[in-house]
């Protein structure tokens, strides 16, 4: 039967809630129908109707298509002002921006060679929007964007401090100190949960100097 529609029938088709669904599922078994999706998400990126330009960017992250990332996150970065601001009326997760899901959608559609990709997400991490979901999607290979930030990430996210500890104990043990310097503003609280994860890390790494040290950044002592 989906041979047969236009491109308007299909995009239509995908536009209605009832029908959407099993046209995402037939995509999986149906590689011409994933195909004609694909392009007509990538088509729709550019849409005047903020409806159309979040149905392209869900129809990628249900599909998981890199081609549909790539063009998201390079027409995102050319025209900032069509995803910033706008309501996603689509996403399964509500409410949430258009660019929010955009920076879902890159995140987990991206390869390491995809140098648009990792321009949105460290151009996501200006925006409070995005800045708490690109930083998830850099700040382990990229402990300078996350340094970066890190202060304004957590003073809007405190929940955050313990996994943040982690991961610069494990990932970017010799940044701690830098890290621990970005955090020594922030409320007590968000320093003792990024101390705990930090400290009981840098212990299983043997490195107890280095803890010392960010002890005294810290909390002085």
């Amino acid at each position: 039967m989906h041979d047969v529609w236009s491109e308007a029938d299909l995009w239509a088709a995908l536009q209605a809630k009832a029908s959407r669904p099993g046209l995402v599922r037939d995509c999986v078994e149906d590689a011409d129908l994933a195909r004609r999706v694909a392009d007509l998400a990538i088509a729709h990126l550019a849409a005047e109707r903020v409806e159309d330009r979040a149905l392209a960017v869900n129809l990628g992250r249900a599909l998981l298509a890199r081609r549909v990332a790539r063009h998201a996150a390079e027409r995102m970065l050319s025209t900032p002002a069509d995803f910033y601001g706008h309501v996603d009326p689509i996403a399964p997760e509500a409410p949430v921006s258009l660019a929010l899901s955009t920076v879902r959608l890159v995140a987990v559609g991206r390869t390491t060679s995809m140098a648009a990709a990792s321009a949105l997400l460290r151009a996501a991490l200006e925006h409070a929007e995005t800045r708490r979901e690109a930083f998830l999607a850099v700040a382990e290979h990229d402990a300078d964007a996350a340094l970066e930030h890190l202060g304004p990430l957590l003073e809007a996210h405190p929940d955050l401090a313990g996994a943040v500890g982690t991961l610069f104990a494990l990932e970017h043990t010799a940044r701690c100190e830098d890290a621990a310097r970005k955090v020594a503003p922030l409320s007590k609280t968000t320093r003792e949960a990024f101390a705990e994860a930090l400290h009981k890390h840098l212990d299983r790494v043997h490195a107890i100097k280095r803890w010392v040290g960010c002890r005294r950044i810290l909390f002085g002592h």
